[in-house]
């Protein structure tokens, strides 16, 4: 009976010996992922950020623009109406300033 109790005690410490290796392993497995996947969220963080700057630069130039092609319209809108009343004008009036004496003469 000794030897009986001696080879199932045995078998039992084998077995918790195997047990904990292999749960040892799967666990340095495990946290081998857990720290891939972690370092891949870290650098997808970084690209995320990197684009939302990006975004911001982008939307904020194209602000710039528009607020550019406004003053533009505007600018060309002034220059239309300012040459529609020059041509409005007689010649006779137009050409004072520079010394020319057109039109009626007394």
């Amino acid at each position: 009976m000794k030897k009986g109790l001696t080879l199932i005690l045995a078998l039992i410490a084998a077995a918790a010996i195997i047990f904990g290796a292999v749960s040892f392993t799967q666990k340095g497995e495990l946290q081998k992922q857990v720290d891939e996947l972690n370092a891949a969220i870290t650098r997808l963080n970084t690209e995320v950020s990197g684009a939302k700057k990006e975004w911001e630069a982008v939307k904020s130039e194209a602000a710039d623009t528009a607020k550019a092609a406004e003053e533009a319209i505007k600018a060309a809108e002034e220059t239309a109406k300012a040459m529609e009343e020059t041509a409005r004008k007689p010649l006779y009036v137009l050409a004072a300033p520079f010394g020319f004496k057109l039109g009626p003469t007394k």
